[in-house]
């Protein structure tokens, strides 16, 4: 994630939101804290999901992301792919 502000960002919080019948949120919210001004930051395993052992090969689906700290709100969209798994006997 990526302050392109001016001022460092405090009280930042995240959420992420779906409606699909193949991908189900498990934890959707992180507390991001405060990102500084110009900064970019990682938050690796912020959120998890599980996809159906049925979802079709190459899925594309999409997650919208919702950022605000508490006064301002951004949204977006995150488009990924999901691959059925493969099952040999």
């Amino acid at each position: 994630m990526e302050n392109v502000g001016s001022e460092d960002a405090s009280g930042v919080n995240m959420e992420l939101a779906i409606d699909d019948t193949y991908i189900t949120l498990t934890d959707n919210t992180e507390d991001i804290g405060t990102i500084s001004a110009g900064a970019v930051n990682d938050f690796p395993a912020a959120f998890t999901f599980t996809v159906a052992n049925n979802v079709p090969d190459q899925y594309n689906f999409i997650l919208n992301s919702s950022i605000t700290d508490g006064t301002e709100v951004w949204e977006s969209t995150m488009s990924m792919i999901a691959y059925a798994p493969v099952l040999e006997v």
